[in-house]
């Protein structure tokens, strides 16, 4: 068999055979990818009975043929993320480099389980990135090069999207109670998960319940301005001291999932202090933390550095395709609380399957970011996210101008929050006007979701800042643009606007 032949089946397939049709598929791909519309069929409930029915295939088709039923059957119904029409979450996936990275990360196939036997050269460039990232959030100094002796001191695991973040943060969390108290440390009922209250990502229950504290466990905390309500997040510490009770973690965002808005960080981080010494301190950052990258606004993650640990989500905010998210811990020797070994394929002192909890082999998604970083640069990167939040404020402004919108959220990052109001109607609203906002706000959803050309996201959010009511409170529809398209500009939102106020009739 000729050399060409060896590496690529089954049976070998010529080099430049493999190549024509990997590059047909990448041209279906692309084609997807600079489709106007972020779906192109309108979604019916109905349509996933024909989806399912498909009989197994019991003999094979070309490679060819099974690209051309995906791309008339099915790409019609996926949504295209990489449109700047998508504009409800900032995951567009649409970045060139981090897209080379996903694709080489494929056809290099390494295993990071193991650093000598599966991923020599990728662990090395995984641990640099991670050094890197802890540099930016101020976990590390520029000279620290203490990532590049072992797994257990680089300071930081890929996860699972943040999630698993967040579930590894829990588990750092328990395991550092059992240090210090012994397994007795964690017992159900006394120890506790603070979140605040109505803005809290789900994965935080999840996780408490996954780690075996149960959703019991997680106390939400009152907030004002969707940031925790600092008074009050102090009555509820002193309560649970004088309880007996054990403040085993609590969750800040630098982001939060709705709104975007950022915690007082370095507040939080003092009151937790003074009353719980040794609580785990979490900042699930998955979209704050772009702000490391610019030099104009990083200073909004003051206090960030006091916190044991911060998730970041690259796939969300730095439009590389999924999945690439880290969790960074400030103390590199925390991570040896959740340590495994193996005397199989793990026992290497840089082996990072040693410090990632769930996850036994993995892909090489770091190198998603390891390009973008390489190509970009920190400023490259910090230019984008300046531009993604004069680009928010801007939004916000059009909102303001429209009478039939009205804004729920302060802009803290990228998120601007709105509900559609009935004509001739302004806040503060009467309960009256205030349902037929609702329907209206649902309604409008609805109709751009059947529409397929533009997107925004929609969830109940509090009007947490009375701006429908002077009374404020409740939970209300919502419409959520978010500026993490880097392709989004401002003639796109004058036409969003003008497509929501159209839609809404």
């Amino acid at each position: 068999m000729d050399e060409s032949q060896l590496f690529v089946g089954p049976g070998g397939v010529e080099r430049e055979v493999a190549l024509a049709q990997l590059i047909e598929v990448l041209k279906v791909g692309l084609n997807f990818k600079y489709r106007d519309r972020w779906l192109t069929e309108p979604v019916e409930r109905s349509r996933t009975d024909w989806m399912t029915q498909a009989p197994l295939p019991v003999t094979g088709s070309s490679l060819s043929a099974v690209v051309g039923e995906l791309e008339t059957r099915y790409l019609p119904h996926f949504a295209n993320l990489a449109t700047p029409k998508f504009a409800g979450f900032p995951d567009a996936g649409n970045s060139l480099a981090g897209l080379a990275g996903a694709i080489m990360s494929d056809l290099l196939n390494a295993n990071m389980i193991n650093s000598v036997l599966t991923a020599p050269g990728a662990t090395e460039i995984e641990m640099n990135v991670i050094r890197w990232l802890r540099q930016l959030v101020g976990f590390a100094d520029e000279g620290d090069r203490s990532s590049i002796d072992s797994a257990f001191t680089c300071g930081g695991v890929p996860t699972q999207g943040g999630t698993g973040a967040n579930f590894v943060a829990t588990l750092l969390a328990i395991a550092r109670a059992r240090q210090r108290q012994g397994e007795s440390g964690v017992t159900d009922g006394e120890n506790v998960v603070i979140v605040p209250a109505e803005i809290g990502h789900y994965t935080m229950e999840a996780a408490a319940s996954w780690a075996g504290l149960g959703q019991q466990a997680v106390v939400e905390a009152p907030i004002t301005a969707f940031r925790y309500d600092l008074p009050a997040l102090r009555r509820l510490l002193a309560s649970l001291r004088e309880e007996g009770r054990n403040l085993l973690l609590l969750v800040a965002y630098a982001g939060d999932s709705r709104t975007m808005t950022i915690d007082a960080l370095d507040e939080v981080a003092f009151a937790v202090r003074e009353y719980f010494p040794y609580a785990w301190l979490h900042c699930d950052g998955c979209h704050g933390t772009s702000l490391i990258f610019s030099d104009q606004h990083r200073r909004r993650l003051d206090g960030m550095q006091k916190f044991d640990s911060v998730s970041l989500d690259p796939h969300k905010v730095l439009s590389v395709p999924y999945t690439c998210s880290f969790l960074l811990v400030r103390r590199t020797s925390d991570l040896e609380l959740i340590a495994t070994s193996s005397e199989l394929i793990l026992r290497q002192a840089r082996s990072m399957g040693q410090i990632t909890p769930t996850q036994g082999s993995r892909a090489f998604a770091t190198l998603r970011l390891w390009f973008l970083l390489r190509v970009h640069g920190v400023t490259g990167l910090g230019a984008i996210i300046d531009t993604r939040l004069r680009l928010a404020q801007h939004f916000a402004d059009l909102v303001d101008q429209e009478p039939r919108l009205a804004r729920m959220n302060t802009v803290d990052l990228n998120s601007v929050t709105f509900v559609v109001l009935p004509p001739g109607t302004q806040p503060p609203l009467t309960s009256t006007q205030l349902a037929m906002a609702e329907t209206l706000t649902r309604a409008t959803y609805d109709r751009m979701i059947q529409d397929g050309e533009y997107y925004l996201h929609s969830f109940l959010l509090p009007d947490n800042r009375r701006a429908l009511s002077s009374r404020g409170g409740g939970k209300h529809t919502v419409l959520r643009y978010m500026s993490g398209n880097p392709l989004i500009d401002e003639p796109l939102h004058e036409a969003l606007i003008s497509h929501v106020v159209n839609v809404a009739g």
